[in-house]
């Protein structure tokens, strides 16, 4: 007890506060003067540079959410007799970190709401934490299964803005399916989570008539995993599609042992596919100096896989990048975002942080302004979570509303890697009930003979 105190107190010195914010209103003329005039929420996710997922997962979320806060702030339309602050902390994708910040977050900055984590386990760290007290979780990145319906009564605080994996597995069976690509081989990391990843892929494949040949998998987040038996059963079978589930640096680690052992596995006939973790361009970058590393570069090419959708076309979303790129340059907490990101997206990950705030802010307002309640009150916890699950709004990732379990429906982009750039091939809509394609498919080999 006495180091988890010490702990907690070491961690204040990390956490960073939002500057003292004006009200928006002279509340001398405001008649709800026993409900809260001032709120506050907690970012929590990896921030530090030398976290490989800082850049895809933490900083790009943290500009995302200080912008939300600073938007809802200007409204008038939108909790207009109260402001919000913030606080936000580092957990260098730490589980123990994770449940230090919940703790201090809650108990000492009497939070009224968690934007966090990016990763699933330290996700659920803090929902250990956030349910005990009845603070509302939303989660900008965390797509496990463990979360999801057959388990979602362990979780009753918490709601996600990003679709779970379960929806993306089931949609990318069906990618698979339409491609007639029968039998696959899987790989994947060991985490937690990714065990209720798999047997969910593996109920998808088998409604779509699609057999999982081989099904390996290795220790996730270790550096220099050697994958040669792995490789080898792979390259034993006839299969010639292989699909992997795991994280950034996991796959940097199957691309490192596909170099030195398997570089038939790329280059003879055989297509990769992955989900959204693997869709980045940090995949063929040096962790420590962000140069690009020229065989990750070349392996890349023709690698298909699924990416969280965005409403790029609406005049909303293109107001909130505008926005989003000033406040990059202006921030000093997050430091760096690399320049060569600066295409005319946002980093994906920042929408559903941006949609996260959104999401409470909505929640709040129809707490205070139209049924009067203070959500600060523990009375009022179990109304206000049921009021956040009925949330639905138009936001930067298109429609955001979430089921009973906090989980959300949502549409996602079929992406596939063209001399080093993410090109956008397709579309599958929720619940992978439709396909369609803008162009066709430049796959990984042009001698791609299976299906």
């Amino acid at each position: 007890m006495l180091l988890l105190i010490v702990l907690i107190q070491g961690c204040r010195a990390f956490t960073k506060l939002s500057p003292s914010a004006e009200s928006k209103l002279d509340y001398s003329t405001v008649t709800t003067t026993l409900l809260p005039r001032e709120l506050k929420l907690g970012f929590i996710g990896p921030t530090n540079a030398d976290n490989t997922v800082s850049q895809t997962g933490g900083r790009p979320a943290l500009i995302a959410f200080k912008l939300a806060i600073d938007d809802i702030n200007n409204r008038t339309d939108l909790l207009p007799n109260t402001t919000l602050t913030y606080v936000c902390n580092n957990t260098n994708s730490s589980v123990g970190l994770g449940i230090i910040a919940a703790s201090d977050q809650i108990a000492e900055h009497k939070v009224i709401g968690i934007v966090g984590e990016y990763n699933s386990l330290v996700t659920q760290s803090i929902q250990y934490v956030a349910r005990h007290y009845k603070i509302p979780q939303i989660s900008y990145g965390a797509t496990s299964t463990i979360f999801t319906s057959d388990q979602s009564e362990q979780y009753p605080y918490f709601v996600r803005t990003i679709p779970d994996l379960n929806s993306e597995l089931h949609a990318l069976a069906r990618f698979i399916a339409n491609q007639s690509w029968h039998r696959i081989a899987l790989l994947y990391g060991t985490d937690r989570p990714n065990f209720y990843n798999v047997l969910k892929f593996g109920n998808s494949t088998r409604e779509f008539g699609v057999e999982i040949v081989v099904q390996r998998a290795f220790v996730s987040g270790e550096s220099n995993v050697d994958l040669r038996y792995q490789f080898d059963l792979i390259r034993n079978s006839s299969v010639r599609v292989i699909v992997f589930i795991g994280t950034i640096k996991d796959q940097q680690e199957v691309i490192r042992n596909c170099l030195l052992h398997a570089r038939d596995l790329f280059s003879r006939g055989y297509q990769w596919i992955g989900v959204h973790n693997s869709m980045f361009q940090e995949l063929y970058r040096n962790n420590s100096n962000d140069k690009i590393i020229l065989e990750y570069h070349n392996w890349t090419e023709g690698f298909l896989g699924l990416q969280n959708f965005a409403d790029e076309n609406s005049e909303m979303y293109r107001q909130y990048k505008n926005r989003f790129w000033h406040s990059v340059s202006n921030d000093s907490d997050t430091l760096t975002i690399n320049p060569t990101y600066r295409d005319s997206s946002v980093p994906l990950i920042a929408n559903f942080a941006y949609d996260a705030c959104f999401m409470f802010a909505h929640a709040l307002h129809i707490m205070i302004e139209e049924l009067g309640q203070d959500p600060t009150l523990e009375k009022h916890r179990e109304k206000y979570m049921e009021v956040l699950k009925k949330v639905t709004f138009q936001g930067v990732t298109g429609n955001v509303s979430v089921n009973e379990d906090g989980d959300r429906s949502a549409p996602f982009d079929i992406l596939n890697f063209v001399n080093g750039s993410l090109v956008k091939i397709g579309s599958i809509t929720a619940e992978a009930k439709n396909l369609s394609f803008a162009q066709n498919i430049p796959y990984a080999s042009k001698n791609l003979f299976t299906r």
